[in-house]
């Protein structure tokens, strides 16, 4: 079907798709939400398969375009994600315009969430440093869920491991002591267990 955008298993492929909100449709078929993340980058949805460094772009188009309707899936997880993804499926009026997707605002306004996020993104090989103060910072998980992530205090640090793909996120003089659950957002109820469990 022309109007179907088929998303599929490739390895180190990074396409990009001219996507039609008004007359196309993304196929996650079988693919569930704990194996891709969904970004808004310069203005384009970016959905990532990290398992193999697998990505789609869709020029132009902006998470807030989207609506339910251009998705559908095999496992209802999935359209689940995707519903609380999409703008116009919140119940909070300040998130209705996809902000804590973008990077580069500085602006936000999330109520008890504070005025910084700290997005933890899937990437490849990278090993981040962050200087994160637990007084008004926030660590946002999105669909990372518990099991592609550890936690472990080295050297007076947080670190926040994803062996997977061999990335980190260390910050830098916050011990686990300093840190509580209001530190951190998911949207997966096992990210949250696997941080009660450590704090």
């Amino acid at each position: 079907m022309a109007n179907t955008i088929s998303i599929t298993w490739n390895w180190g492929v990074h396409e990009t798709v001219a996507f039609d909100p008004a007359t196309q449709v993304l196929d996650f078929g079988w693919i569930t939400k704990d194996w891709y993340t969904v970004t808004e980058v310069n203005g384009s949805v970016v959905i990532d398969i990290p398992a193999n460094q697998h990505s789609y772009t869709l020029t132009g188009v902006a998470l807030d375009e989207l609506t339910i309707a251009n998705i559908t899936a095999n496992d209802p997880a999935t359209i689940a994600a995707w519903e609380a993804i999409l703008p116009c499926h919140c119940d909070d009026p300040t998130h209705d315009h996809g902000d804590e997707t973008e990077h580069d605002h500085g602006d936000h306004d999330h109520g008890t969430t504070g005025d910084h996020v700290v997005t933890i993104t899937w990437n490849w090989g990278v090993h981040e440093t962050v200087a994160f103060d637990p007084s008004h910072q926030t660590l946002d998980f999105g669909w990372v869920t518990g099991q592609y992530f550890t936690i472990a205090e080295v050297n007076g640090s947080v670190v926040i491991s994803l062996p997977s793909n061999d990335h980190s996120y260390t910050l830098t003089g916050v011990t686990l002591d300093e840190l509580t659950i209001a530190n951190i957002t998911a949207n997966d109820q096992s990210t949250l267990d696997a941080w009660v469990a450590a704090l």
